[in-house]
């Protein structure tokens, strides 16, 4: 099976097939990194300063024994040997004139080709010196070079007589090197093409009759341009440093090949202006617009054209760009190097004066089902290429170029137009390119956006930004995954398109959100108890669009208005987010997302920092049965749930089923589970307030779950409770159905449905829902005149927990709105009678001068009669309790005979 599987790869990639043999090298860890060698292609290098005539004879010594040559680079040369393979590897191995040589090794992973030079890289364990190491393990050297030197005890050796690979595997064998690797020559892809107009920026355009997908970066341009104190190191093979469009932007450079020319171009060394223009071109109405075009440019020369780099130099350009704010790195593919990946992780954790670097990095130009190396390390931001179309570029994609497809899989961050884009050129002149490191040019702009607005943003946060804000495109699914904790990703497009003003809106800080309370000031989670987050002050509804500020029950099954409140508590946001409102009749015992209902969707304006805006969502609520005493009321008491939906500003804290864990923790939510009081007609005509939710379970189990009553910690004014009777009154076949398990705190069990509340904190534990069952709960509640107070509005909280962990579960706020007496009264029973036992006796209850109900009640509570005057007998001596109801409103008092 691994035969056919290289084949494939090898046939893909154009590859010739010739005699092979596996090798490999070691990774850190000790596991082996495998290629497949060609021994009839060979890479080898001229000693320096030979003269070119002795170079030139030394090719045709190489051309009399049957090999043809091509120049990859100054000293670097292909050999392709038809026969005599052992004559030629002789006439190779001449000191005199050449450096090294090697077999071409085509990495398994990837395809890409490598050969290893004469130097390796290792790193000591801190107990072992270098020269010490080497010299007891016979390895001959002529230098030893620290490159990076943040990097303790990791070093480039220069080896003599012996190949690169047999010399670093020989002494990782020992285990007296963390690792040991060759340092290797690699071959990139970059590919050029044409095209007549930025469409990357400007949707404007059309690709073959299609309207293009652009980075919405002209939106981010109205809040900046780029600040010209960021930085951002365009490490690839030289830019153009007088071109029109790029002077100005560019400061000094470094050239890692060519001592003293500041990271300039030679020959056709331009892929570095190309990837400079689109990053940060000025912006002088003369070529093309960079995306920062005030931010600035460091050119760092890692390579001569635009195929070949090598290990040693790619380490040190790395470090170079150490203090750069953004590094924009042009070079992927082949096996990893432990130094280079050291190097990487260095900058992207402590440059920046220890914020990170931001590196930006091609995912790979091979149509390959993972990411590059080094674009797969977890630091960087990997980028793939889209086609105009929002597809990734592939082989078949709509812009018809067959040749390359953008490398994609589970490492992919976002991507980024990478197909036809216009940039500048050397000689001040625009080209036409495409490929991964064009696409990565495009996120390394934004990466100088976002920091030219907020330059105290570490390099994850900056990546997590680009990816958190990235735009879904294209016809694919994006899942929300585990291992990719930055929003819904997908396969082959990664977090989707880079979007440039929401990410630079998310560097500003926008910071939506409805409080939960009035003392909500945003954070996450929230400051207050989580017993506490069930009735938003920034949520209400109106049963008319009349901008009234109070909370209403609202129609039901009809059109009502709901208000929402959205405050900012960062920096001012641009008018691009939405808030979602869901409606379900007011209940204990509901879960997210059961039941739910989604009424509509508003746009929030643009909110300044600090400040705040009210939207409006009118619509259709969902259709209830009526409860019990409301069943001539079009009225419903519902609860509200509003959802803040932000490319900007996401969900901190991934959602779950309890509701009110999701409330508490995302400021970008919240919701009102309130029920208000109604004058009801109960028994004998008595007019009483009412307060009546469901009690509803959705889901297909047993919902156990204990209830707790109380009123607000530090309420103004007496609590409810003081001041009136509070009867809890359930379906008769649900109390039935508790059977023995619940039990009782605070409150008396009155009959099979009704439970009087005897405290000021009371419950009613273990009880349990039945499976898909619907309910309800009423609270009955008579104001005593003896209590009377001038308040006239109370909330009274019902909470619920779990019974088995005490987990908070759910919460309702009932609002009873008391009836302001003109005229007070008391029940008068009478005087107490001495009577002889077993004799009739008549009770007389006082009139109260308005129609009233007039209870007697024995010493066990029993109703012993109705009426103004009644008759008891009694065997001893007993008292009777005189219950005074008034009709009009259900004030009571009580009197004792």
């Amino acid at each position: 099976m691994k035969k056919i599987v290289i084949l494939l790869i090898l046939v893909l990639f154009g590859y010739v097939v010739f005699p092979q043999t596996v090798n490999y090298i070691y990774n850190v860890g000790g596991d082996k990194i495998y290629f497949q060698n060609n021994p009839n292609i060979k890479y080898f290098k001229f000693v320096d300063k030979l003269s070119k005539n002795q170079k030139q004879n030394f090719l045709e010594t190489l051309n009399l024994v049957s090999a043809t040559f091509e120049q990859i680079d100054d000293n670097i040369y292909k050999v392709i040997i038809s026969q005599n393979v052992s004559s030629i590897n002789q006439i190779l191995n001449n000191e005199e004139f050449v450096e090294f040589f090697s077999s071409e090794m085509l990495h398994i992973q990837d395809a890409v080709i490598q050969w290893s030079g004469n130097h390796i890289f290792v790193q000591t364990y801190k107990k072992n010196s270098i020269t010490t190491l080497l010299d007891s393990l016979n390895v001959r050297y002529s230098n030893i070079d620290t490159i990076n030197p943040y990097l303790p005890n990791q070093y480039s050796i220069k080896i003599i007589g012996e190949n690169a690979v047999d010399c670093a595997n020989r002494l990782f064998e020992t285990g007296k090197f963390v690792y040991s690797q060759p340092a290797f020559y690699r071959l990139n892809v970059i590919h050029n093409a044409s095209y007549s107009q930025q469409w990357a920026l400007n949707n404007t355009g059309q690709y073959g009759g299609i309207a293009c997908i652009d980075i919405n970066v002209e939106p981010a341009w109205t809040i900046t341009n780029g600040n010209s104190n960021v930085k951002i190191a365009v490490v690839s093979n030289g830019v153009d440093l007088d071109h029109i469009d790029l002077a100005e932007n560019i400061l000094q450079g470094h050239d890692l090949l060519e001592l003293g020319s500041n990271g300039g171009y030679s020959g056709n060394d331009y892929h570095g202006t190309s990837c400079a223009g689109i990053i940060a071109a000025v912006d002088n109405s003369i070529g093309i617009k960079g995306i920062a075009n005030k931010c600035k440019i460091i050119p760092i020369r890692f390579h001569k054209t635009e195929r070949l780099f090598y290990d040693d130099i790619c380490i040190k350009a790395v470090y170079i760009a150490m203090d750069c704010d953004v590094i924009h790195f042009s070079a992927t593919g082949g096996s990893e190097c432990a130094q280079l990946t050291n190097s990487i992780n260095l900058v992207t954790t402590q440059g920046r004066e220890g914020k990170g670097c931001v590196f930006v990095i091609a995912s790979g130009n091979y149509n390959s089902q993972f990411v590059m190396y080094p674009a797969s390390l977890p630091s960087v931001i990997p980028v793939g290429a889209m086609s105009p179309c929002g597809e990734r570029k592939s082989p078949i994609s709509c812009d018809g170029e067959t040749s390359w497809g953008s490398s994609h899989g589970n490492r992919l961050g976002v991507v980024a137009p990478g197909v036809n884009i216009l940039t500048t050129h050397v000689a001040d002149d625009t080209i036409l390119v495409m490929g991964t490191s064009i696409a990565s040019a495009h996120v390394a702009g934004v990466a100088a956006l976002i920091l030219s607005v907020n330059p105290n943003l570490t390099s994850t946060q900056v990546k997590n930004i680009i990816e958190q804000t990235a735009q879904k495109v294209g016809d694919y699914e994006y899942n929300t995954l585990q291992n990719h904790p930055n929003g819904p990703w997908n396969f082959e497009m990664g977090y989707g398109l880079v979007d440039a003003c929401a990410a630079v809106q998310a560097a500003l800080g926008v910071d939506l959100y409805t409080r939960d309370s009035i003392t909500d000031n945003g954070t996450e989670p929230n400051n207050i108890a989580i017993e506490n987050v069930k009735n938003s002050p920034d949520i209400w509804l109106r049963r008319s669009a009349d901008n009234g500020t109070e909370h209403q029950p609202g129609w039901n099954g009809g059109t009502n208005h709901t208000y929402i409140r959205i405050n900012n508590r960062g920096e001012g946001s641009l008018g691009t987010d939405t808030v979602e409102l869901y409606a379900k009749r007011a209940t204990l015992g509901f879960i997210w997302n059961l039941g739910w209902t989604k009424v509509g969707t508003a746009c929030i304006p643009s909110i300044p920092a600090g400040g705040s805006a009210t939207v409006r969502i009118s619509g259709t609520f969902p259709n209830y049965n009526r409860f019990p005493l409301a069943w001539n009321s079009p009225n419903m008491e519902y609860a509200l749930l509003t959802r803040i939906k932000s490319n900007v500003d996401t969900m901190t804290f991934t959602e779950g089923t309890n509701l009110l864990d999701n409330v508490h923790k995302n400021n970008n939510i919240s919701y009102k589970n309130v029920t208000t009081s109604s004058a009801v007609i109960v028994d004998d005509g008595i007019v009483t307030d009412v307060v009546i939710t469901a009690l509803d379970n959705p889901t297909d189990g047993l919902f156990r779950t204990s209830l707790t009553f109380s009123s607000p910690a530090n309420e103004e004014g007496n609590p409810l409770f003081k001041e009136a009777e509070i009867r809890l009154i359930f379906p008769k076949t649900l109390v039935q159905s508790w059977g023995s398990s619940y039990t009782i705190g605070g409150a008396a069990k009155v009959n099979d449905s009704t439970f009087l509340i005897k405290a000021a904190d009371a419950k009613l534990e273990n009880i349990s829902i039945p499976a898909n069952y619907e309910g309800y709960m009423m609270a009955q509640i008579n104001f005593l005149t003896q209590e009377y107070s001038e308040k006239d509005k109370y909330e009274y909280i019902v909470d619920q927990y779990d019974p088995i962990n005490g987990d908070y579960q759910n919460g309702l706020v009932m609002i009873v709105d008391k009836t302001l007496r003109s005229k007070l009264f008391e029940a008068e029973g009478g005087d107490n009678v001495v009577a002889n036992a077993n004799t009739p006796v008549n009770l007389s209850a006082t009139a109260i001068g308005e129609d009233a109900v007039y209870n007697w009640y024995n010493a066990s509570g029993a109703l012993v009669n109705s009426g103004q005057n009644i008759s008891v007998t009694s065997s001893a001596t007993e008292k009777y309790t005189l219950e005074v109801i008034a009709k009009a409103d259900g004030y009571k008092d009580y009197d004792s005979v």
